[in-house]
C-alpha cells in the first residue's frame, strides 16, 4: 500500500497508471470491476479502461503463461487455459473463509435458487455468488426471476472429490460435516425430485460444465478445443 499512497502524492502519468493497475489486478485472488480498480489506483475511469485494454494487448505477445482477461463486466490476470492443469496441483483454493459455508450450502443444495440461498445466509448471498462465479467454483443459470446455482466441475477438482455428479459431493459434504447416511439419501431424492422440475436448466449446466472440462482436457492436451471437436464453453 505505501507504493500506491507514493504514487497518488502527484497525478499519475499514463505509464505509471498502466503499471499501478497491472500491480492490483496482479494482488487480486478475484476480477475486479474498472470502479474497483479507478478507487485502487487513483485514476479516472476512463484511463483505467484504456490501461487495461494496453495491458491485456501487452500480454498477448508476450511468451508467458498469464492472460488479463474480461469476464462480464470485470477483469483479472489469470493463467492461459493451456497451464491451468500444470499448476492446478500447486495453487492454493483462494476461497476466501468468509464464502465457505455459502459455497457449502450450494454444493450440499443444488440445484438451489438463489432466492433459497438468500434465506438461509441473507443479503450478503450476492456478494457471495458473485465472488464464488469469479472463482469459477460457481455457475447460475437463469431460472425466471431467479437464478439456479450449481457448483462448476473445479470445486469438485479443488477439493478433491471423486466423481463430479451432485450426488458424489453430496455425499462427500455428508461426510465432512457429520450428517447421518440416511438423512443425504433423503436429501439426494429431494434434489432428484428438485431437478425433475428445473429440467432445462439442469441440463444446460450440465452442457455447459461438459464443455468446461472438454476445454480443460484439450488444453492440457495442447490442443485447440475447436479443433478437436469439443465444444467450447465458459466456466
Amino acid at each position: 500500500m505505501a507504493a500506491l499512497e507514493d504514487l497518488r502524492r502527484e497525478p499519475l502519468k499514463e505509464h505509471e497508471i498502466k503499471l499501478a493497475v497491472e500491480a492490483v489486478l496482479f494482488s487480486s485472488s478475484r476480477a475486479l470491476a474498472v470502479r474497483d480498480i479507478a478507487a485502487a489506483v487513483g485514476a479516472e475511469p476512463r484511463k483505467v479502461k484504456r490501461a487495461l485494454s494496453a495491458i491485456k494487448r501487452e500480454y498477448a505477445k508476450r511468451q508467458t503463461s498469464l492472460e488479463v482477461a474480461k469476464l462480464g463486466a470485470r477483469w483479472t490476470l489469470q493463467l492461459k487455459n493451456r497451464f491451468v492443469p500444470v499448476a492446478a496441483g500447486y495453487a492454493s483454493t483462494k476461497i476466501p473463509k468468509n464464502l465457505l459455508k455459502t459455497i457449502a450450502l450450494i454444493a450440499y443444495h443444488q440445484p438451489i435458487k438463489q432466492s433459497e440461498l438468500l434465506n438461509m445466509v441473507g443479503q450478503k448471498v450476492y456478494d457471495h455468488v458473485h465472488a464464488l462465479e469469479d472463482l469459477r467454483v460457481v455457475r447460475h443459470i437463469p431460472w425466471g426471476n431467479s437464478k439456479i446455482l450449481f457448483t462448476t466441475h473445479r470445486f469438485s477438482e479443488i477439493f478433491g472429490i471423486e466423481g463430479n455428479s451432485r450426488d458424489d459431493i453430496k455425499r462427500w459434504m455428508a461426510k465432512q460435516i457429520g450428517i447421518p447416511a440416511e438423512q443425504v439419501e433423503r436429501d439426494i431424492k429431494k434434489s432428484h425430485d428438485k431437478e425433475k422440475k428445473m429440467g432445462g436448466a439442469v441440463a444446460e449446466n450440465e452442457a455447459a460444465d461438459a464443455a468446461s472440462k472438454a476445454e480443460a482436457a484439450a488444453a492440457a492436451a495442447g490442443a485447440d478445443p475447436a479443433s478437436a471437436g469439443a465444444p467450447s464453453g465458459e466456466e
